[in-house]
């Protein structure tokens, strides 16, 4: 997919340019033109090479943000990540208001999401929440944008599924954390993260534990008010969680859950 910039310009090669440049004497539209066959044929390095002549010659001009935009592509399917990252950090700090720039922040959520993923894969499942956050952080803070700023662009929707992916992974690491706290009998640390979960992934599948984690480090402290409070929540919004035997309760229904939790696929 190359983007297009409206009004491309058919400038000439500068007078100043050498014989012994390969591109002497070709014309911008003709370097663009090249460039695009490349990167349709999947030679990336080549057309690269291409759009990169047209920001030397050209700048400041529609056609050196056509082929930025398309070196941008050429690098993330190159899987050259930090250049394709540089070049959309460049293109958003020059022209942010630029017709596609929803789309630069989904290429910049996909390299995060990419990398966060191959990390993900070579780890079992139980394993998955101990993986560095930042990647996922930083994919979630893209996505977030096209779906605040852009929410009827053509990458909301997926963006939107991404983020419920993320939101819940990010709570599977929380509660990680919690647990080893409250494994070790670090209550507060376990209730503090717990928390956390609670004020920023409400909505995602770890909630329950979240509430379940609470309740029981309240109870080895002593307080059994404060557990109270969160065996409640735990019964009127998961009145099906078999934790609920733990603390005298069976799991059958006496409310209507006031929360909906949403589970979607590993996106693709």
């Amino acid at each position: 997919m190359v983007l297009a910039v409206a009004g491309v310009l058919t400038a000439c090669g500068s007078s100043s340019a050498k014989k012994d440049d390969k591109y002497y004497g070709m014309t911008g539209q003709q370097l663009l033109e090249e460039g695009n066959k490349n990167l349709d044929g999947a030679s990336y390095e080549i057309a690269v090479q291409h759009y990169e002549a047209i920001e030397a010659r050209f700048p400041h001009t529609r056609l050196a943000q056509q082929a930025k935009l398309n070196k941008i592509y050429a690098n993330y399917h190159d899987r050259q990540f930090d250049q394709a990252l540089k070049g959309i950090d460049e293109f958003i700090r020059l022209y942010p208001n630029h017709e596609n720039i929803d789309y630069l922040y989904y290429i910049q959520g996909l390299i995060n999401f990419d990398r966060a993923r191959s990390i993900l894969d070579k780890l079992l499942p139980p394993d998955r929440s101990k993986v560095d956050q930042k990647q996922m952080r930083d994919s979630l803070a893209s996505f977030l944008v096209i779906v605040n700023r852009y929410p009827d662009g053509d990458y909301a929707e997926d963006a939107a599924k991404r983020i419920i992916y993320l939101r819940n992974l990010l709570a599977e690491a929380e509660i990680h954390k919690a647990n080893f706290y409250l494994d070790r009998h670090a209550y507060v640390g376990a209730i503090n993260r717990a928390q956390y979960v609670l004020d920023h992934y409400d909505a995602t599948t770890s909630v329950s534990t979240a509430l379940y984690i609470q309740a029981k480090a309240y109870q080895a402290l002593g307080m059994p008010e404060l557990a109270q409070k969160s065996i409640d929540v735990l019964r009127y919004n998961f009145p099906y969680d078999a934790r609920l035997k733990e603390f005298g309760y069976k799991n059958t229904p006496d409310a209507i859950p006031t929360e909906t939790i949403e589970v979607v696929e590993y996106p693709e």
